[in-house]
């Protein structure tokens, strides 16, 4: 679901994520060592587990970097002015250096 222009990329998956993945880990390695799940399939899942996690961080930092570039192109943060204007802007760049 895409966020609005105006509203920071939600978390909720990631942290879902985060939260949910070790729990299923241990869940998955505690019937593995009771004999109730194959060991291939318990590391099977915890991989699949851990993709997961990759996968919605990496999405949610994709959002969150697409959000903060609309947001510096929409706010013009940088000012634009002329670059003979920027000799005036700073005269003390001039009188300290030592190549001119």
């Amino acid at each position: 679901m895409a966020a609005h222009r105006n509203e920071v990329p939600s978390d909720r998956r990631a942290t879902l994520a985060l939260r949910v993945a070790p729990v299923v880990m241990l869940g998955v390695f505690v019937l593995a060592g009771a004999d109730l799940l194959l060991f291939d399939t318990a590391v099977a899942i915890a991989l699949a587990a851990a993709v997961w996690v990759v996968y919605e961080l990496h999405a949610h930092q994709r959002a969150l970097d697409e959000y903060q570039l609309q947001t510096m192109q929409d706010q013009r943060v940088w000012p634009e002015f002329d670059p003979d204007d920027a000799v005036a802007r700073a005269p003390d760049l001039l009188a300290d250096s030592r190549f001119g």
